[in-house]
């Protein structure tokens, strides 16, 4: 496997000694360091640093959401290196569920493990973006990997980079997620009423009994923001 984290290792072979393709498939050399000089590294593998990316809603750091905002997951891939060659590319998650995969033809998140979906490098500067929403609360760990070995194997998985993403239940009486309880979240419960809950986790049941009713509704009058459950203005 590629040995990221060894000192002299990245860019580090002689170009006259190493073969024009890794183990992966990919041409070498490279620049793997991006300090501007495309040498080969040592091994059997070339390391493409920084030429994939991945980020969740815009951001590559640790993200907080509740399960009802929207989550966009935003793949980059910027070489050279790779053009024309076709290519496997993988979009997927580990969750407390198992493995997800995001699947291009039916444009959703997939149990199980999967390509995305294949096409063929043609620009150096690739963008693509998958909605994530609706997925339960837990940890997610999204990831991005190119792989040119056409098989419907991840040959290029310990080159894939990740985004950890937690997604957290709503806060009870916020019905519309929007994390601020107003006269629209009381309307929302009482359009509800006598209704049975979605969950444990429905901040639409206040009271956790499982169902939904005009009593629900009563308490979240008192947990509103503003005076009057008024609403907040943007």
């Amino acid at each position: 496997m590629p040995a990221y984290n060894q000192a002299g290792v990245i860019d580090g072979a002689n170009n006259d000694y190493c073969p024009h393709i890794d183990i992966q498939g990919f041409q070498r050399p490279a620049d793997g360091d991006s300090d501007g000089f495309v040498q080969c590294d040592i091994g059997a593998y070339e390391i493409l640093s920084k030429k994939l990316n991945i980020l969740a809603n815009d951001t590559a750091d640790y993200l907080t959401l509740n399960t009802s905002a929207p989550l966009d997951i935003t793949i980059t891939l910027s070489t050279k290196d790779l053009l024309s060659a076709p290519a496997e590319w993988w979009v997927y998650a580990d969750t407390s569920m198992g493995p997800y995969y995001f699947d291009l033809v039916t444009n959703s998140w997939q149990p199980g493990q999967g390509v995305s979906f294949q096409q063929v490098i043609s620009e150096p500067d690739s963008l693509q973006t998958f909605s994530a929403s609706g997925f339960p609360e837990g940890m997610y760990q999204f990831y991005f990997s190119v792989d040119t070995t056409i098989d419907g194997v991840n040959n290029n998985a310990n080159n894939a980079v990740a985004v950890s993403v937690f997604l957290e239940p709503l806060k009870s009486c916020d019905a519309n997620g929007d994390d601020y309880i107003d006269r629209n979240d009381i309307a929302l419960i009482l359009a509800a009423r006598n209704t049975p809950a979605s969950g444990s986790n429905d901040p639409r049941d206040n009271d956790g009994d499982g169902t939904i009713t005009i009593l629900d509704a009563r308490q979240c009058v008192l947990q509103c923001n503003l005076n009057n459950c008024g609403v907040r203005e943007l």
